[in-house]
């Protein structure tokens, strides 16, 4: 089965991520070290731009790491979240991925005792906000589409 896992991951599309799905793999099933994950995830340079697949390949390893109980990978995490979808080619693609960074951020914000964490997190929680912010037109827009 998870082979099976593995291949839809690979199915994502994002060559940037290709070299590193075994390990976010193991690292969203338990069986890698999250900060290792997240250290390797820091390193990766996006070349192309990120779509929703790409997003869905990272958001368990992601939010696995802000609820970490160590600084250093709750940082490195939502600072990988805010660059990622900085780089999504359209803004309506971040929405689904907030409501589940959003949380997380809000108790590390909340409930953090490293300030300079806690100021990380309030930033990369404030981008994603104008981010969707941005796509008010587009959500507008959808809004009527559904009504009609």
């Amino acid at each position: 089965a998870m082979e099976l896992v593995e291949m839809l991951l690979r199915l994502g599309g994002n060559n940037d991520l290709q070299p590193h799905i075994k390990e976010i793999l193991e690292c969203s099933k338990g069986g890698s070290d999250v900060a290792k994950c997240v250290r390797t995830l820091a390193e990766v340079v996006f070349v192309q731009r990120v779509d929703p697949p790409a997003l869905a390949i990272v958001m368990p390893a992601l939010t696995k790491a802000l609820r970490s109980r160590s600084a250093k990978t709750q940082r490195q995490a939502a600072i990988i979240a805010e660059n990622m979808c900085k780089l999504v080619s359209s803004v309506a693609d971040v929405g689904p991925f907030l409501a589940q960074l959003k949380p997380l951020l809000d108790k590390i914000i909340d409930e953090a005792s490293d300030p300079d964490l806690r100021n990380v997190a309030s930033r990369v929680k404030s981008s994603l906000e104008k981010t969707i912010a941005a796509d008010a037109p587009g959500i507008a827009k959808r809004a009527l589409r559904a009504a009609i």
